[in-house]
């Protein structure tokens, strides 16, 4: 969201520039590319990969952190890796169902990320506008973030809320298969197109769904590849759908975006069942719900800790 908004800032100075040797995408994707590359720098050296290892806290402040993760049940990092986690991750619909989410998020903006000025053009705003437009795109894309973040803990559903933020995508998604490109419909469809950027919220959602539900070191390794793996081929597979003979609606584009996104919808409410349905299997187990904690360290797997409970 934020990149949306500083990204569109420097898209319309630098479209500013005439005359210059290099292209005006090139001298944009140069300088973000240089401020990326520090940035990473700065990231490898400060952030530590896991709170053990952090230097700016005491001995005292990480065994505290420790304990405040022990009620999650998913540990803290282990490099011993274990196969029969990899196989248990492999069995885990809950791990392909989060699998399933990322790829079909990801695909959508693969395609709209890429083709989005082409689609604001059609609706009639020229190029400059468009990347005027893309500040506003930033911030709505922002403000569905916080929602997302603040109504999963408000109300702890955070499937609920992806399903929930997947709908006005594709009520976006209709807008554009119904509504003609003519001059009085462009704010209409520009409006329908901010509605299309519920996918970082449900990302954000779709993650914390797999940080919370898997136990086990390798076993999260495995769902955390898997998962990125997804993501990114649905961001390739995306713009593939756009084809230019059917430019400037992109009508099987569209029509691809509300089947990816009905199949979206009906793998977060089935996890959601299946995370309910595994939490009272568990209590019917555990009547009185008294829980230690005393395995939240052993490296033990969801389906291998009896205190594990699931958050959905």
């Amino acid at each position: 969201g934020f990149q949306q908004c500083v990204g569109g800032l420097l898209a319309y100075g630098i479209s500013q520039i005439e005359g210059q040797a290099l292209k005006n995408w090139q001298i944009l994707f140069t300088l973000l590319g240089c401020v990326t590359v520090v940035w990473g720098l700065f990231v490898l050296w400060w952030l530590p990969d896991s709170p053990m290892r952090a230097k700016c806290w005491s001995e005292e402040d990480k065994i505290l952190i420790a304990e405040r993760v022990r009620a999650n049940e998913t540990g803290i990092q282990n490099r011993e890796f274990k196969m029969y986690q990899v196989w248990e991750a492999l069995k885990d619909p809950l791990v392909w169902g989060v699998t399933l989410v990322s790829f079909t998020n990801g695909l959508p903006p693969g395609g709209l990320g890429a083709f989005s000025n082409i689609i604001l053009n059609a609706f009639g705003f020229t190029r400059l506008q468009t990347y005027l437009l893309a500040i506003a795109q930033g911030a709505i894309i922002m403000t569905l973030l916080f929602s997302a973040a603040w109504l999963s803990k408000r109300f702890s559903q955070r499937l609920l809320c992806g399903f929930l933020f997947t709908l006005p995508n594709i009520a976006g998604t209709i807008v554009f298969l119904t509504v003609t490109t003519r001059p009085e419909t462009k704010v209409g469809l520009l409006l329908a197109f901010y509605c299309t950027q519920g996918f970082g919220a449900v990302a954000v959602l779709n993650l914390a769904t797999m940080s919370g539900n898997i136990g086990g070191r390798t076993k999260q390794v495995i769902a955390n590849s898997l998962v990125f793996v997804a993501w990114a081929v649905g961001n390739a597979i995306g713009p593939q759908v756009f084809q230019d003979r059917e430019k400037p609606r992109y009508v099987g584009a569209f029509v691809a975006h509300i089947v990816v996104y009905s199949v979206q919808c009906v793998a977060l409410l089935a996890m959601r069942a299946l995370l309910m349905r595994r939490n009272a299997r568990r209590r019917r187990l555990q009547p009185d719900e008294t829980r230690t904690h005393k395995n939240a360290f052993d490296d033990l797997t969801d389906f291998e800790n009896p205190d594990f409970r699931y958050v959905y």
